[in-house]
């Protein structure tokens, strides 16, 4: 794969053409300084073969230009020593890295800054945010300038390979060259030229500081995909104009977190390498080495960017959560091992990072732990354990017991593994998750498990195995609403509809507005049948991720599906739905099955029984995932992990 060859990037030779894109962890220590939990997380991913880190931004003004809470700062000498240790730590393993410069403008939340606003180009607020910000002044953009001039400075000295300017994804350089953002009259807003000026200030200014040598690379928005944002015909114009200044590499992103549509971390259900056209009209225009970005999540579109000259370097992000170690995988031949990101942003850009939460993974649950050892260890004591159920819960449970040297059976009573990852996959947009369904049924075979399907958990089954432990892992199963009127097969959950067991009607009515209610609604009205949600809350899709739900509620906008909100079901009759709205009754017709997705209960068919045989013969019993408390993909794996890391705790 020519992925894999080395790559000149200026003074620099990179050892393949794979950039790991720039992502926030949280994992600095509220001053802003390196800890060692930050430099474990960067040096797996060198460990795992990439060619060039770019970190997290890094503040050049703090508090007040933070982005997040717990954010790198360059923003005095003081930083350097841990900054050194950091660079170190990758560069040993044979990875280059970037430190990337950034200010957050309207995006800097007071909250986490203390300051009483944000600053930006003008006082247009972001909608994350929704502080109206203050226009820096002349004085104000100087300071920053320089401030991004001696962060510069600083990177150089602290031994990085060089840094990465954000000028893209609605921070404060973007922000000035957006015309959604800058209403300026001065010399900075305006025209296109005035709105360069600032961005173009910053990169001189560093160029200034680290002399000609030293590589600084940018990230650029290819296009914003809003109303006055910028468009690619400018962003074409800027990066001939960054060439002509200095720049030495170019990463061509897209979107932005205002966009309706497209954002820069995309949900599963855009397209893979969804931004690899802008990076490719880029690359025409400039003679510099540009870098692809934008849900490349495997080796094969990697290697095929590359191969076809689309870009000359390819940077994933989510892609070294879920696996910091794909691209020596991908080296030594074992493409199969990879654990493929699919997209949910469950883990990274779905966490709320304002609350101190780690960047993390729903397909790992190492990220973040990378200072507790990354490897799986190995067991003292082998035990056979015994894993009910092959949905996403058990399976991560089964793999990583047998890892340890445990002697692992898991037994699942469908005729195939999934669980409920399987009717996940099944709405538009949504197979990725048949992926994980994949790796999980591969590794689990490497590992040793014995699977037994289509089989049932009974004392007999017990006597034969003669477990140490019994892993729970049996899931959730439907609530079932009370509709006066209407009861089964009248009243049928939408996972029946996902089977394929129900066909539902030409008019359908779907009770509840949650992750599972919209997408059986977008998978139904993508038959060209009309669909009504209706949900007692006042926002669907409340159990989203923020972007995944912004995307599906305007894929259901567009097919016409009507939401309705605030709304309490009375009852049923006739093919008739009376909802109570704001004090007033409402009527929904509907032909075929009413269909309702109102949440989960924990399926426990076994537990009363297997607790008194535990109590007898001595097994200890674990129990994990939805068959615990109903919850996301994420919990349901990260807990299958921790009970193998901990099973000698767990509760009998």
């Amino acid at each position: 794969m020519r992925v894999f060859e080395p790559f000149k990037l200026g003074s620099l030779t990179l050892r393949n053409h794979i950039v790991m894109a720039s992502m926030g962890t949280n994992l600095a220590d509220p001053r802003g300084f390196v800890t060692d939990a930050l430099i474990s997380y960067y040096a797996e991913r060198a460990r795992g073969g990439v060619g060039l880190i770019m970190t997290e931004l890094a503040t050049v003004d703090f508090p007040f230009g933070n982005a997040i809470h717990r954010q790198l700062s360059l923003d005095g000498d003081q930083y350097i020593s841990g900054l050194r240790k950091l660079a170190r730590g990758v560069q040993k393993h044979g990875a280059k890295i970037f430190i990337q410069l950034n200010h957050a403008g309207n995006r800097s939340n007071p909250q986490i800054t203390g300051a009483p606003f944000p600053v930006s180009a003008s006082n247009v607020p972001n909608s994350r945010v929704n502080v109206e910000p203050r226009p820096l002044t002349l004085e104000e953009i100087t300071r920053l300038v320089e401030s991004f001039g001696q962060a510069a400075r600083r990177a150089r000295d602290a031994g990085f390979n060089g840094i990465d300017l954000h000028f893209a994804h609605g921070y404060l350089l973007c922000q000035f060259l957006s015309s959604y953002t800058n209403r300026r009259i001065d010399g900075y807003g305006g025209t296109f030229d005035h709105r360069c000026r600032f961005p173009l200030e910053v990169l001189q200014r560093c160029r200034s500081e680290v002399g000609q040598d030293f590589i600084i690379s940018c990230k650029v928005t290819g296009h914003q995909y809003m109303d006055k944002g910028i468009t690619l015909t400018e962003t074409k114009r800027f990066c001939r104009l960054l060439d002509e200044h200095g720049i030495d590499a170019i990463q061509v992103s897209g979107g932005d977190s205002e966009s309706a549509y497209h954002f820069p971390v995309s949900p599963m259900y855009h397209p893979r390498g969804c931004y690899i056209k802008l990076a490719e009209s880029v690359k025409k225009v400039v003679n510099i080495p540009v870098i692809a970005v934008g849900r490349i999540n495997n080796l094969d579109l990697a290697n095929r960017v590359v191969e076809g000259g689309k870009a000359d370097l390819v940077a994933m992000g989510r892609a070294f959560l879920a696996d910091p170690q794909f691209p020596r995988k991908g080296m030594e031949g074992r493409t199969e091992d990879i654990r493929l990101c699919i997209g949910c942003n469950q883990g990274c850009i779905g966490r709320d990072r304002t609350r101190y939460l780690v960047v993390g993974c729903a397909l790992n649950p190492e990220v973040g732990r990378e200072r507790d050892g990354s490897e799986i260890r190995r067991t003292k004591a082998v035990k056979k354990i015994l894993v009910v159920g092959g949905g996403p819960a058990g399976m991560e449970a089964a793999r990583a017991s047998a890892l340890r040297g445990n002697e692992v059976t898991l037994v699942e009573r469908q005729n195939r593994l999934g669980g409920q990852l399987r009717l996940a996959a099944t709405p538009p947009g949504r197979k990725p998750f048949l992926n994980l369904i994949r790796w999980y049924r591969i590794q689990l075979k490497k590992a040793g498990v014995r699977v037994l399907l289509g089989r049932e958990v009974t004392p007999g089954l017990i006597r034969d195995l003669s477990p140490a432990w019994v892993i729970l892992a049996t899931g959730g199963i439907p609530l079932v609403p009370d509709i006066e009127g209407v009861k089964p097969p009248g009243l049928v959950h939408a996972s029946e509809v996902l089977s394929g067991r129900v066909q539902p009607g030409k008019k359908v009515v779907i009770i509840g507005g949650g992750s599972v209610g919209l997408e059986t609604a977008d998978f139904i009205a993508s038959q060209k049948k009309r669909v009504t949600v209706i949900e007692q809350l006042s926002e669907f899709g409340r159990d989203m991720e923020l972007y995944t739900k912004r995307v599906l509620l305007g894929r259901l906008a567009k097919k016409g599906v009507t939401l309705v909100g605030h709304a309490t079901v009375r009852k049923a009759e006739r093919g008739v739905l009376s909802v109570e709205i704001d004090g007033s009754m409402q009527r929904f017709g509907f032909d075929g099955p009413l269909i309702y997705a109102i949440g989960y209960r924990p399926n426990k068919p076994t537990s009363r029984w297997l607790k008194e045989t535990a109590e007898r013969v001595k097994i200890g019993i674990c129990e994990i995932g939805d068959c615990v408390s109903p919850r996301q993909l994420r919990d349901a794996i990260h807990e299958g992990y921790r009970v193998s890391e901990n099973i000698e705790e767990c509760m009998t």
